[in-house]
């Protein structure tokens, strides 16, 4: 792996479609959702931790430090893909502690793809899904998903980190796909890539993913280019819709 790049943003926003369309291009390896963000933040908390004093004492332990994560990073990531380009796939990324991490780690800033869309059209997806599921999705945990990944990026989008983002709309992923991967491609400084939408294969992780959460569909994905035909007002009611499109604070 020579580059690592972040993909994280809203639920339900084309995230899955986007992940497995990139994994196209034979420089780039897309994670499923990544445990590798935590694992790091595990390692790295060892230098910060009072608890951890006596034992990180030594001068050469502590200057070990960020040429360990470093090499931790490439052992991870070299155990999944011999590809040069690595997308790491997880939302607490987008989070100011674990970018703030990452360039202490790092020595620079991530570069994070945000998908996002219509906040009311997420709710609505989310409902019609846990519906189809036979589950309540306002005592389910991805409701709690849906709220973290809302405020984390909110916060990150009015910090100093904002740079860090590419918000990436669900309505442009769907409408000029061919534009928005261009506009992707451009943010990381990478060569443009022809993309096939109508041949996009799944990690089958996923579908475990799906199981664990006793969500079905949560990650299917539709060959071709196939906008959601959720009707937020099937859903949600005036205030409801009101009080949803209030969060989505890129408009």
């Amino acid at each position: 792996m020579k580059k690592l790049f972040l993909l994280c943003g809203l639920p339900r926003s084309g995230g899955t479609w986007l992940a497995n369309i990139l994994n196209q291009n034979p420089s780039i390896y897309v994670t499923p959702s990544s445990p590798f963000v935590e694992m790091l933040y595990r390692h790295w908390e060892i230098w910060h931790d009072p608890v951890m004093d006596e034992t990180m004492a030594g001068d050469k332990i502590r200057a070990i430090k960020h040429s360990y994560l470093k090499k931790l990073t490439e052992l991870f990531y070299s155990e999944l893909t011999s590809k040069p380009i690595v997308f790491d796939n997880r939302q607490a990324w987008q989070t100011i502690p674990n970018i703030e991490m990452y360039e202490n780690v790092y020595g620079k800033l991530p570069k994070i793809i945000c998908p996002v869309r219509n906040v009311e059209e997420i709710a609505a997806s989310f409902i019609s899904l846990c519906r189809k599921n036979g589950k309540e999705w306002k005592t389910h945990d991805t409701c709690d998903v849906f709220w973290y990944s809302i405020n984390s990026l909110i916060a990150t989008h009015k910090s100093k980190y904002r740079e860090c983002l590419l918000l990436v709309e669900y309505k442009d992923l769907t409408d000029n796909p061919d534009d928005t991967l261009t506009k992707i491609y451009e943010f990381i400084d990478e060569p443009n890539y022809q993309h096939d939408f109508d041949n996009i294969l799944v990690d089958e992780t996923y579908k475990k993913v799906e199981k664990i959460l006793g969500l079905e569909g949560l990650h299917k994905i539709e060959q071709g280019i196939v906008r959601s035909k959720t009707n937020p007002r099937e859903f949600l009611n005036d205030e409801e819709i009101s009080f949803y499109q209030e969060q989505t604070f890129w408009n």
